[in-house]
């Protein structure tokens, strides 16, 4: 029996299915090749409104489905209509890695359509961008930065636009993208459907929202949240020396394929990285200063099953899309809600079982009551886990947990991965 805490049941048996959504053969054909099965909850919220040319504001975390749920409307949309000089549909994205994993998304669920899509990103030659753009366009998905730049050059349309999706909007704001974002928007006609996909909803956020969507149908999906979430959230309290020994007793557990290790900065991804390596984990760090080429060798080899788990910081994981991450651990907390809810989304995708441990030490008391108060909502403790140290639990918790643990329960618990 391994160390990790147990993920909730997933719930029995679809509420509806794809068909009954109005979803024309050619996608449902592509869904059955896919086996995507039943849809997910924003799924069902948001195909009827998108396909009834609604705008949409859907406020979910990664892995609940958000992708197909706005490229399966746009998809038949688009079957519907006729061919432009330029791209009908533009959908932004902040990172190259979430641009290449959308568009690879939507031509397999558009695979018998015969709509055209292309990926468009910087840090490439410009000549084969150009060219794919004159051969035409249905469906663009793009960072701002490399559209606006062939946009002023000349290269690109963006006149017959119909179907706009500002994707990640939260990230397009933390990584400076906003201005560039609505710099674009400037150029789109005007009667477009425009939809706004984000994992949170700060205020400048909400204020473009409000700019951008007329009467929008709005999807609010809760990482982890209701008895029936496929993501159990956990704190596990632990002193700061102790850290690496209990994520390597993590991974040392047989049942566990996957997982993801949250920490602050690139020398902590590196130094955690090495130390994992040394004890003989499949590991390797995965941030900012790494590489586009190294850092999607090693997404590949993380869904191959080369590495077990990647070290990472929050800018760098934004591109991460990997459907069966078993665990995430938050082994420095995150600085903000945001980022937690972020972290939190790499597990438990598409309705899989999931795990996010979320380490607290002796030093983190006040930003871990921080975090707790900004979600609205208590994570549960673990104090079953190896390391366990009790003074590291910040207030009243930790006078109810030594009451409860008996004498000399103050002391921290070691164990090992059994």
């Amino acid at each position: 029996m391994g160390v990790l805490p147990s993920p909730p049941r997933t719930p029995a048996g679809p509420v509806s299915t794809f068909r009954e959504l109005g979803l024309i053969e050619p996608l449902l054909c592509a869904l059955d090749e896919l086996a995507m099965g039943a849809p997910t909850p924003v799924q069902l919220q948001a195909l009827p409104a998108l396909l009834a040319g609604r705008d949409l504001l859907a406020l979910a975390p990664t892995g609940t489905g958000k992708t197909a749920a706005f490229a399966l409307p746009l998809l038949q949309l688009l079957a519907a209509g006729e061919a432009e000089n330029g791209p009908r549909a533009l959908i932004l994205a902040p990172t190259r890695e979430l641009v290449v994993q959308t568009r690879e998304h939507i031509d397999a669920l558009g695979q018998h359509l015969g709509l055209r899509s292309y990926a468009l990103y910087g840090g490439v030659e410009r000549g084969p961008q150009i060219r794919a753009l004159g051969q035409g366009v249905d469906l663009l998905v793009a960072t701002p930065g490399r559209l606006l730049h062939l946009h002023r050059g000349g290269h690109l349309r963006l006149d017959c636009v119909q179907h706009f999706v500002l994707d990640e909007a939260d990230r397009m704001l933390d990584e400076g993208f906003i201005e560039e974002a609505r710099e674009t928007l400037a150029l789109l006609p005007a009667g477009r459907q425009n939809l706004l996909l984000s994992a949170t909803l700060p205020a400048a956020l909400r204020q473009l929202a409000d700019g951008l969507l007329v009467n929008p149908h709005r999807v609010e999906i809760r990482a982890g949240s209701g008895p029936e979430a496929p993501i159990a959230q956990r704190v596990a309290f632990v002193r700061s020396s102790d850290k690496r020994a209990l994520v390597s007793a993590l991974l040392h557990d047989e049942g566990l394929e996957r997982a993801l290790l949250f920490v602050r900065s690139r020398d902590g991804a590196e130094r955690l990285s090495a130390s994992l390596q040394a004890e003989g984990h499949r590991v390797a760090a995965l941030h900012a200063d790494r590489s586009q080429a190294e850092r999607a060798a090693a997404l590949a080899d993380l869904r191959t099953g080369v590495l077990k788990a990647l070290v990472a910081t929050d800018l760098a994981s934004r591109g991460i899309d990997v459907d069966d991450i078993g665990l995430v651990i938050s082994v420095d907390l995150p600085r903000s809600a945001e980022d937690h809810v972020h972290r939190v989304g790499r597990t438990g995708r598409a309705g899989r079982q999931g795990v996010a441990l979320t380490l607290c030490d002796e030093s983190d008391g006040g930003r871990f009551r921080d975090l707790e108060s900004a979600l609205n909502e208590p994570l549960v403790p673990d104090l079953s886990l190896p390391f366990t140290y009790l003074d590291a639990i910040p207030g009243p918790r930790a006078s109810a947990a030594g009451r409860g643990a008996g004498s000399g329960s103050r002391r921290r618990k070691k164990g090992r991965s059994r």
